[in-house]
């Protein structure tokens, strides 16, 4: 059914097709995926076209000696071009306008500067590049970076298709005849923005992935669902819906999986225009596996998982998914949840929420129950899920608590220059995000590092400063807040340390931080690793260390090291 990927809308002798490619882009271009850091399942190696009714689009492949290839991303907006040409073709009507949506945030919007329209006019707005002429065929050439979620044909002159009524549709919406997850996002997408429908219907799919699972806080779930519960197909988001009997969901309640088969009952939204879904809290589970009835007593048990997963892997998963893993206690946030970070040697996540020993969750001191202290290696069992940025494990199981647990081994660290941490921050970052990793991030500080002060004088202990691959070079990363050696606060004696010019290695996260719709890339959660090649910190030697053996003054190898000097491939190496 192809009323799941675009939308017609008839008014008068136009006719207007929506290609979506945030909902719908490797399924138009028929691609085995999307592509992202570690999959180039989207990336267009060889022309491709999309069809949707009268008009095509095709996307060619990037431009020989482009280091980019055109292709589906897979965050939004997810029609990413960098090179060659799109050309949009009509079979049987003028085409008369033409809209590129860009990112929902003006500080986001890219549309390559030297973009050009074969005829017409181009005219650029804030979240928005509107074309307007009259052709059978319109070529755009793409100069520079340039980042689509949708693109709205209007057309004239040709057959007008007619809006889809329920006998075009597989189901009607009734508990005898429901819609498919295709037919829902098919009628919600031609409804007006924002306006809720006035009946319920009926929705049949299987969970495809999970935002965010029921929890007795808020009492509902947010989902999406699919015919086949994968997710290569059509996906209709059900929003912060309640649970069977439109009851709220409390402890003791089943809690969903993916997989699961479920009929939604409940209103339906196209939230702002671009999101089709079930409005909010007006809609709930009218059955769950062939349930219906919220049977209490039935306490929600983690799926198996087997063998234990590595943070790094947890990191890189899927929100829904279960994870057995086994760390360190770095930090607890919260003694009543249960909040607390774990760390292997691949990396940290956040553990929210810790049932106690009774399997109860919520406020039950579940830290002081199992008698967790940071530094204890702990087993823990949880689905994953993602809340604003943040990969976490939620309402975990503790399967073990080993007091006084192995110090993990450092994460490894990847060193990257300036130019690729921004391209990192405006390819694959969304505004507010940081990565999950640090970096090691080499360079120059250009102008003078400002030190920030209190009210009364003393120093925050951090320093702002630009950071650019080439001395009084361009371009510039902000790095915010940055730390002395070994992440400690600068001190009066060490901002002297710190000047315009020096050669730094900065260590930390990358961010793209917006504020007021203007957007700053920068490196956040940061201290300096080297100045001027100088550096007495224990990451340093850990760094060498890893690499080389270490030996003590006496010539002796040594395999862990304390307080002292060490010799490591020739050189002197203090650790304070």
């Amino acid at each position: 059914m192809l009323f799941g990927i675009f939308m017609l809308i008839s008014t008068g002798l136009s006719a207007q097709t929506v290609f979506d490619f945030d909902a719908n882009g490797q399924t138009l271009f028929g691609l085995p995926g999307e592509s992202a850091n570690e999959s180039q399942d989207g990336d267009i190696l060889e022309p491709k076209t999309a069809t949707v009714g009268n008009f095509s689009i095709t996307v060619s492949a990037a431009a020989e000696g482009q280091k980019t290839q055109n292709r589906i991303w897979n965050k939004s907006p997810k029609l990413r071009l960098y090179s060659g040409t799109m050309t949009i073709a009509s079979a049987a009507e003028d085409i008369k306008t033409v809209v590129f949506t860009l990112a929902s945030q003006a500080s986001s919007a890219k549309w390559g500067q030297g973009n050009t329209a074969s005829v017409g006019t181009l005219d650029a707005g804030a979240t928005s590049v509107t074309w307007t002429g009259n052709t059978r065929e319109l070529v755009i050439s793409i100069a520079a970076n340039t980042q689509i979620s949708k693109i709205t044909i209007n057309g004239e002159g040709g057959e007008t298709p007619v809006d889809p009524q329920p006998g075009d549709l597989t189901g009607d919406g009734t508990l005898a005849n429901p819609y498919t997850p295709a037919d829902a996002y098919s009628v919600a997408s031609q409804m007006e923005k924002d306006v809720t429908s006035t009946q319920d219907y009926y929705i049949k799919g299987k969970i495809s992935s999970v935002k965010f699972f029921f929890s007795a806080q808020y009492g509902t779930a947010t989902f999406n669902i699919s015919a086949d519960g994968t997710t290569d197909g059509t996906q209709f988001t059900c929003y912060s819906v309640y649970y069977l009997e439109n009851k709220s969901w409390v402890d003791g309640y089943t809690q969903i999986a993916l997989g699961d088969e479920v009929i939604i009952c409940g209103k339906l939204v196209n939230y702002l225009g671009t999101t089709p879904e079930t409005s909010s809290k007006n809609a709930y589970i009218y059955s769950l596996n062939g349930k219906t009835k919220a049977e209490e007593g039935t306490e929600p048990q983690p799926q198996p998982q087997g063998d234990l997963s590595t943070c790094a892997q947890v990191l890189a998963g899927e929100d829904g998914t279960t994870y057995r893993v086994r760390g360190l206690v770095t930090e607890i946030r919260n003694t009543v949840y249960g909040n607390f970070m774990l760390r292997d040697a691949t990396g940290e996540i956040l553990i929210y929420g810790t049932r106690d020993k009774e399997g109860n969750n919520g406020q039950n001191n579940s830290i002081a129950a199992w008698g967790i202290e940071v530094g204890d290696s702990v087993t823990v069992e949880g689905p994953r899920t993602t809340y604003k940025t943040t990969v976490e494990l939620v309402d975990v199981t503790v399967l073990d608590v080993t007091k006084g647990g192995t110090t993990p081994q450092p994460v490894e660290i990847e060193t990257i220059s300036v130019e690729q941490a921004l391209d990192m921050i405006n390819e694959e970052l969304t505004d507010g995000q940081t990565t999950t990793v640090s970096y090691y991030i080499p360079g120059f500080v250009v102008g003078a590092p400002e030190f920030q002060r209190k009210d009364d004088g003393s120093l925050y202990g951090n320093a702002n400063f630009q950071l650019a691959d080439e001395k009084d070079g361009e371009p510039t990363i902000t790095v915010f807040r940055a730390k002395y050696f070994d992440n400690v606060p600068f001190t009066e004696e060490t901002i002297s340390a710190l000047n315009e010019g020096d050669e730094v290695v900065v260590c930390g996260k990358l961010q793209r931080f917006v504020k007021n719709d203007v957007m700053t890339p920068e490196i956040s959660s940061c201290y300096l690793y080297s100045i001027n090649g100088q550096s007495s910190s224990i990451a340093a030697v850990e760094m060498q260390s890893a690499q080389q053996a270490v030996f003590n003054l006496q010539g002796q190898r040594v395999v862990s090291m304390k307080r002292g000097l060490y010799i490591i491939g020739g050189k002197k190496y203090l650790v304070k």
